[in-house]
Parts: C-alpha cells; sequence; structure tokens
C-alpha cells in the first residue's frame, strides 16, 4: 500500500493509454459489424438475430435468414463454344454447397461480435465508474491487494 501512495500520479499517462485502449476494445466489434453490414448488405445488420427467431418459431415463412443472405442454389449461366465454334450459353441451376458452411461461420460470428461488445461496454462502464468514485477505487484496489 505504501508504494500505491508514494507513486500516485506518476502513472496518469498510463492511465489515459489503458484508457484509450478500453475505449477502442469496446468500439472495434461495433465497427466490425458497421463494416460487415455496409459489405454484406442490410439483411446482415439483424442477422443473427433473425436467424435465432427463426430456430424458435418455426412458422416463419421461406426463405430464412440464412437462406436469403446465402442462398444454396442459384441460376448459372456460362458460355462455351460449340460444335461449329459459335460461342453458345447454358443455363442451369447451379448448387453453392459452400454456402451452407458460410451461413453458420457468419451465424456465429455475429454472435461472438454481440459478445465481446457487450463484455467491452461493461468494463469500460466498470472502469469510468472506478474513476468517478474514489471510495469505490479504493475498496476495490484494497480487495484485490488483500486476496
Amino acid at each position: 500500500m505504501g508504494y500505491f501512495l508514494e507513486t500516485v500520479g506518476f502513472n496518469n499517462s498510463f492511465a489515459v493509454c489503458y484508457l484509450i485502449a478500453k475505449f477502442l476494445a469496446a468500439v472495434t466489434p461495433f465497427a466490425q459489424w458497421y463494416y460487415l453490414t455496409g459489405f454484406m448488405g442490410k439483411l446482415y445488420k439483424f442477422y443473427g438475430w433473425n436467424a435465432l427467431v427463426n430456430f424458435v418459431d418455426d412458422s416463419d415463412p421461406w426463405p430464412s435468414p440464412m437462406d436469403a443472405l446465402f442462398p444454396k442454389m442459384a441460376k448459372c449461366e456460362w458460355s462455351k463454344f460449340g460444335y461449329g465454334g459459335d460461342i453458345e450459353t447454358k443455363s442451369a441451376q447451379c448448387q453453392l454447397p459452400m454456402n451452407n458452411l458460410t451461413q453458420w461461420s457468419f451465424f456465429i460470428f455475429w454472435w461472438w461480435t454481440v459478445v465481446v461488445l457487450a463484455i467491452n461496454v461493461l468494463s469500460v462502464l466498470r472502469l469510468l465508474f472506478l474513476s468517478m468514485f474514489p471510495c469505490y477505487r479504493t475498496w476495490h484496489y484494497r480487495s484485490f491487494v488483500h486476496r
């Protein structure tokens, strides 16, 4: 406890850097979510929540949110040279098996981002609470030191 009292005021720059790092850690998941929403479209904004609601309430009409964002079937067109040397355009219904894996990966990533955002926001709020109330800060420090 003596060292703590003797060095009060010497670690202000460390405290400011730590607060900035905590704030950036809380902002990063939101920035990732915002970027992916812009990249993948507006369906990704509430993708995880809508997919979870669709799992719980199975009476929702087709398509599910997962199939709307990551379709498993699509119409494919390709051109190739025919027997006479002319270009022929073929059309077929293609299966997209990787979208089955991708939809679950993004579902897990969406919920992981929500959990990380919640943990980081609570951590920043706790840090702000500790910095605003000196009596609680002293109690917290003493309870941590005297374990």
